[in-house]
Formats: structure tokens, sequence, C-alpha cells
């Protein structure tokens, strides 16, 4: 491996970067995430539509934003936050164990027919919710992040 003018491999660099992150995690948590590759629910009519999006968690908030710079589709308050669950099924669950169509309304009834099981993450807050399929790639970053963010642990159902 190549080292730099200052003697330090990549992967030392990358180990520095690891320890400042431990030792002032408060300077990490300050700054907002963003996570590329998500879908969002929205219902549409008679129907549920997966909408392609980014996730932002700021400094007090969850925000879903629409894809290619699209403003914000909608925002949580970490202080809101009730309860999260995470799932990897055809569709999204709930804590309680309850479909989708529990929370939407029969809009939820496309979902059912999606092909292989995906990446959940459901958000339960006070007097609305979220329903956000995440990418392979970035779930594990997102769960973490989540938790360390609201302060809500993330209920991991296994099928």
């Amino acid at each position: 491996m190549r080292e730099s003018k200052t003697g330090i491999s990549g992967k030392g660099c990358a180990a520095i970067v690891l320890a400042a992150a431990l030792a002032f995690p408060q300077a990490v948590l300050a700054s907002n995430q963003t996570f590329a590759n998500i879908h969002y629910l929205i219902s549409t009519g008679e129907k549920a539509k997966e909408v392609k999006g980014r996730l932002v968690l700021t400094d007090d908030s969850i925000q879903v934003h629409g894809y290619r710079g699209g403003g914000v589709v909608q925002e949580i308050l970490y202080a809101d936050v009730k309860a999260a669950t995470y799932s990897k099924s055809k569709h999204p669950r709930w804590k309680s164990g309850l479909i989708t169509a529990a929370a939407l309304g029969v809009f939820a009834i496309p979902v059912f027919f999606m092909k292989g099981k995906k990446h959940w993450i459901t958000v339960q807050a006070e007097g609305e919710h979220a329903a956000l399929r995440l990418s392979k790639k970035n779930y594990s970053l997102i769960l973490a992040a989540f938790e360390s963010k609201t302060g809500v642990g993330v209920e991991r159902i296994v099928e």
C-alpha cells in the first residue's frame, strides 16, 4: 500500500478517523447524515406507491426527501418517535406484527405482490408513521444512525 507524504497509509488514516469518531461522538452526530437509494410508501387514491427518495437524519428530525433534489416530503421529530421496526420481508411490518395495511388501510394491498424480501424500517410517531424500503447496501448504516440519533432502539423482526 502506498503511503502519503505524511507517512500514513490509507488504512492508518481510516483508523485515525474512526478513533476520532469514537472519542468525539457528539461531533459525528451533530451533522446531517444523508442516505440515498431509499423508497417511501405513499397512498395514491386506491393504491400504495413506492417512490424513490433520500433519507436525511438531521440534528432533531428524520426527513424524507424526494429524489433528485426534491424537497422534504415527510418530517418526523425525534422527540415524537414512539417505536421503530426493521424487517426483511416482502412488506413492511409494525412493532405489533401487523402488516402495513393495518396502518395505511386498503391502500397498501399492492405491496403484497412484491417479489423477494426487502429491507424495511417503519417508524411510528405521535400521530404519523413512515414506511421506508432501504437498500441492501445501506440498511445497517441507517439502522445504526437512526438508533444513535433518536435514542430509540429498532426492534428487529425476523421471518
